[in-house]
């Protein structure tokens, strides 16, 4: 690990190695950066589509930054430049744009890992690739200076240099609009996870589900709600449910927060700083699909106690949980190891 206090007084000039797949963490933390360095300090690899055209919805753009025509990667005679190496996704194609980058990169900069991935394991999702060598072949070359991990389990020991980070949005527009109720009980997901596939079971034929499209078998792709028409519907429900999915950390535990409106989730068994709070933020439950319903016919009786717990939300998210609060954090965190 470098350890050149020079760098935590510079400005930095940002390298940004991403993956050319949809990947949350990755997105959040492109546009967090850009707010807090601006735009001109930070510089993706290779020229991104969905960074740089307004032709995705939600959740594919959150990366979003405004229109660029196509630029060449960055050179290799450039990559001395920058003082921040970011290898923002656990994909195999991110890590051999990182080997490509590792020898050029001068003395004093860092790296750091965005490990986004479902996986616990440190660079799990490589394995799903079958690439899990290209993680080794990079510790050889040249080791990250911090790792940020996602999917980082409650008391689980990941070493000193690995700190969690986990998924962020920012409504502002969306909160400034409020639409009226149309759903009792929403839960639109995919059964990515077992625990999906029972709670589905159990909600399909409860409260509006049926109606509403809170029933099993459907596919990201074939899946009816989405882009801003899925935002919407989450501000016209009374109630959405979260559970997890490949992974812990889901985008719909923030996003129904960013939406100032009441969620009731499956707690997260990973580290979440500044996590919302059971009872007052959020509302907490264990793997039981009759806990959920019994929570759920509660709250439908009790619409301004779940309106409160939905505005409180919204506020720990705008305080803790924006894509800006994450960049911050990861660049504090990267200049404490300086």
């Amino acid at each position: 690990m470098c350890r050149h206090k020079e760098w935590a007084a510079e400005v930095l000039k940002i390298l940004f190695l991403h993956s050319g797949k949809v990947d949350y963490l990755q997105d959040a933390l492109y546009q967090g950066f850009l707010q807090v360095v601006g735009a001109g300090s930070v510089q993706p690899y290779r020229w991104y589509k969905r960074y740089h055209l307004p032709i995705y919805e939600h959740p594919k753009n959150l990366g979003f930054s405004g229109f660029r025509v196509p630029r060449p990667r960055v050179s290799a005679s450039a990559i001395k430049n920058f003082s921040l190496i970011v290898i923002a996704s656990c994909k195999s194609s991110t890590f051999r744009d990182y080997l490509e980058v590792a020898p050029h990169i001068r003395r004093g900069a860092k790296v750091i890992f965005l490990d986004g991935g479902d996986e616990a394991d440190i660079a799990g999702d490589l394995r799903r690739e079958g690439s899990e060598e290209l993680f080794s072949e990079a510790m050889c070359v040249r080791p990250p200076d911090c790792i940020f991990k996602r999917e980082m389990l409650i008391g689980r020991n990941y070493g000193s240099k690995v700190f969690p980070l986990n998924f962020a949005v920012c409504f502002d527009k969306f909160r400034s609009a409020p639409r009226p109720k149309r759903f009792d009980v929403v839960f639109w997901a995919v059964e990515s996870h077992p625990i999906r596939t029972e709670v589905l079971t159990v909600l399909e034929p409860l409260f509006d589900c049926r109606t509403n499209g809170s029933v099993r078998d459907k596919s990201f792709r074939k899946h009816h709600r989405k882009g801003r028409d899925y935002l919407n519907g989450i501000l016209e429900s009374r109630i959405t449910l979260n559970f997890r999915g490949a992974g812990w950390d889901t985008l719909r535990y923030w996003e129904v927060p960013a939406l100032r409106q009441f969620l009731i989730s499956q707690r997260p068994e990973i580290v979440i700083p500044n996590n919302f709070v059971d009872g007052k933020s959020i509302v907490f439950v264990g793997g039981d699909p009759f806990e959920a319903i019994d929570l759920c016919q509660y709250f439908l009786r009790k619409p301004t106690k779940a309106e409160a717990i939905g505005r409180a939300a919204a506020e720990r998210s705008s305080q803790f949980h924006t894509p800006e609060h994450r960049a911050r954090y990861v660049i504090e965190k990267v200049k404490l190891d300086s």
